[in-house]
């Protein structure tokens, strides 16, 4: 009797467990992307007319704009995937270094992309070098690609790139003399964190809102 008790019991818990766990629980959810294409140019800031108190002139400036095409897919059914999150890299000429030092700067910036869409199977995303930024360290408020050494990026989240189990290429590289390697994990040089800026922080986001991903709140 002791032995059909304890039984009973272990199959009892079994069902419970299997009644606690939804249909399908066992089949991650999985996402591929992969980097396809990374391009930079400096863009004019858009202008607006707007009404004011007194008149102001307008001023556009130069910002670097980095984007990046990725091929994206997923098992979720609704066809988007949560979030995605891209460190960006860009390595300018340092008008302002010590001779004993190599003349460049890496700034950096990592942004959280929300709800991106698979349906195309591709998506942009996008990020900024604030004028400013720029040209307190090139020295130029007219700069251009010339100033411009490395620009990288790397692609990271939750269940990414494990769909056919597969490893895709998660990050890129254009402009460095080091093609095809990660030459940021051995950077010894100036850094200049968090300084690359997601749309939202641009006066473009009025212009591309509906054409990229919206960004995770910090």
């Amino acid at each position: 009797m002791k032995h059909l008790l304890t039984i009973a019991i272990m199959l009892l818990s079994a069902g419970l467990a299997l009644a606690a766990t939804p249909p399908g629980a066992k089949n991650t959810t999985l996402h591929r992307v992969e980097v396809k294409k990374l391009t930079y140019q400096f863009e004019k800031s858009p202008v607006f007319n707007v009404d004011v108190d007194r008149p102001r002139k307008s001023d556009p400036r130069l910002w670097l704009m980095i984007e990046a095409t990725l091929e994206v897919e997923t098992t979720v059914k609704n066809k988007f995937i949560p979030e995605l999150t891209a460190t960006w890299r860009v390595v300018l000429n340092d008008k302002y270094a010590a001779q004993s030092r190599k003349p460049a700067v890496q700034l950096t910036g990592t942004i959280t992309y929300q709800h991106i869409r698979t349906h195309d199977r591709t998506v942009q995303i996008v990020a900024y070098l604030h004028p400013d930024t720029v040209e307190m360290i090139t020295g130029e408020s007219s700069p251009s690609n010339q100033h411009i050494q490395a620009v990288a990026i790397e692609i990271s989240g939750s269940n990414v790139s494990q769909l056919r189990d597969r490893r895709e290429k998660l990050w890129t590289s254009v402009g460095s003399k080091e093609k095809g390697r990660r030459w940021w994990d051995n950077w010894t040089y100036k850094i200049i964190d968090r300084s690359i800026i997601p749309l939202t922080s641009t006066p473009f986001l009025p212009v591309w809102a509906n054409h990229y991903p919206q960004v995770k709140p910090r």
